[in-house]
């Protein structure tokens, strides 16, 4: 659809402007492992294959085979998870790096129980090596000195915590709002589930595949084994704020707190939705998963493990875990999120936070300006500064096909954005992202394209027309 351009480029034109997103990495815990995983990072990133080289060397033993293949199914057994997960998540992290350039650091770092210890790896607190050690022995010591199960109940904690008592269990994690995890022995949790649906019918009490009441009372001499093992590892000033389990607030910097909240989070529930509330009351914008996988049974079938609660937590009219006045708030934004958990979602998301970072932010009133037969715009509505979430394919493309220079990524709020979709007669009334491609040999006319698939097609148009 053709429009006259009545803004002719103005030499005191009012600059755009860049900012750095505020990134915010996550990693998850036990249960995120499947046979396979890193295989593929493993066939294609040399930094993601010494990662599990450095691995093998630091346990004894082969984690590549035992990932890959699992001969002795060992894989599902906790002191062989552990080490396996935070080498996946690491070498995510590392093949993201490598495809990056190392030219992307995150603001905020947060892991779900045992992810804990791979967010510090990647904030610099602990070495890969020290890390591996220590959840080597954490593994070990929760085997052996712990017991119990777990179920999860779709309740608030409120409501649970009373029932889960009288039955002499303990509160595990707090992973949303209304999503609760219990620990205790077998018995106890079947007459607690028994009692929670005769009570709540849509308490749906599901019982979870682990080794044990992890971040209950039950996991109190485990974690006191574990202390020693803890108090002989060099921790490190932070390169970014670390989210703790265990607070569900950041971690001081001081090595000693680092020290005491990872004997504490053992025997103590994971509060993930209090610590994800903190991370976007922060700012954070987007938000990247490394590591692990559920729902298949190779890299390429498996989707992130922390993608639904971290996308429902920023989706939450109201914080119901209030720390301070303002948490009752709505957050005025969501934040992107995406997932580095194999190869082609590592590209992706490297893709996405590059076109992210040099997104271009402008004024309304200079919204609608172009200056050259051969530069396009693609538009991206925002709210609150951050784009909506089905921009972030199309930023992505841009980067994939390498039209850094010919496309010009802008923000435009959303409100506007609709407002100037509405006057092009489109018919849509919600925000949509859109390219203004120049029609002619001189810009006297712009072609807004709003059809997603129109879009792409242009984009691989462009490619072609332009070699890099």
């Amino acid at each position: 659809m053709a429009v006259p351009d009545e803004n002719a480029v103005e030499e005191n034109e009012a600059p755009m402007t860049s900012r750095e997103p505020s990134l915010m990495y996550v990693f998850p815990g036990q249960g995120a492992q499947y046979r396979s995983m890193g295989k593929d990072l493993w066939e294609t990133y040399p930094a993601a294959r010494a990662t599990y080289e450095l691995a093998s060397e630091t346990l004894g033993y082969d984690i590549a085979d035992l990932s890959f293949r699992d001969p002795d199914e060992l894989l599902n057994v906790t002191s062989y998870t552990q080490p396996a997960l935070l080498t996946h998540s690491i070498a995510c992290l590392e093949a993201f790096r490598e495809r990056s350039e190392d030219s992307i650091k995150p603001t905020i770092a947060a892991g779900h129980s045992l992810g804990e210890y791979s967010a510090m790896v990647a904030a610099d607190v602990l070495s890969f090596e020290d890390a591996l050690r220590l959840v080597k022995r954490r593994g070990e010591l929760m085997s052996e000195h712990g017991t119990g199960q777990m179920l999860a109940v779709s309740m608030e904690l409120s409501k649970v915590r009373e029932y889960a008592e009288r039955h002499f269990c303990g509160i595990g994690g707090c992973n949303l709002p209304e999503q609760t995890v219990v620990g205790g022995l077998a018995g106890d949790l079947d007459a607690l589930a028994e009692e929670l649906k005769k009570d709540f019918r849509r308490s749906r009490p599901t019982r979870l595949k682990t080794g044990g009441a992890f971040h209950t009372y039950l996991m109190v001499n485990a974690a006191m084994h574990f202390r020693k093992h803890l108090e002989g590892v060099d921790f490190k000033a932070p390169s970014c704020r670390i989210l703790s389990n265990y607070t569900g607030d950041f971690h001081a910097t001081n090595p000693e707190s680092f020290r005491s909240r990872l004997f504490y989070q053992l025997f103590n529930p994971v509060r993930w939705a209090w610590g994800m509330r903190c991370a976007l009351e922060e700012g954070a914008s987007a938000i990247i998963e490394f590591g692990g996988g559920v729902g298949g049974d190779s890299p390429e079938s498996v989707r992130p493990n922390l993608a639904s609660i971290v996308k429902r937590t920023s989706k939450a009219q109201q914080g119901r875990f209030c720390r301070r006045a303002s948490d009752s708030n709505r957050l005025g934004y969501q934040p992107l999120y995406t997932h580095a958990i194999n190869v082609d979602s590592i590209a992706r998301s490297a893709h996405l936070i590059a076109a992210l970072r040099r997104t271009d932010y402008v004024a309304a009133s200079n919204a609608e300006k172009t200056s050259s037969s051969e530069h396009y715009r693609l538009f991206v509505p925002t709210v609150g500064g951050v784009p909506i979430a089905n921009c972030a394919e199309l930023m992505g493309r841009v980067e994939e096909l390498g039209l850094g220079d010919r496309v010009e990524i802008v923000a435009h709020d959303s409100t506007e954005n609709v407002d100037f979709i509405s006057s092009l007669n489109s018919g849509r009334t919600t925000a949509s992202p859109y390219l203004e491609k120049p029609a002619g040999d001189k810009t006297t006319a712009l072609l807004h394209l709003l059809d997603e698939a129109e879009i792409e097609e242009e984009l691989v148009r462009l490619r072609a027309e332009f070699p890099a």
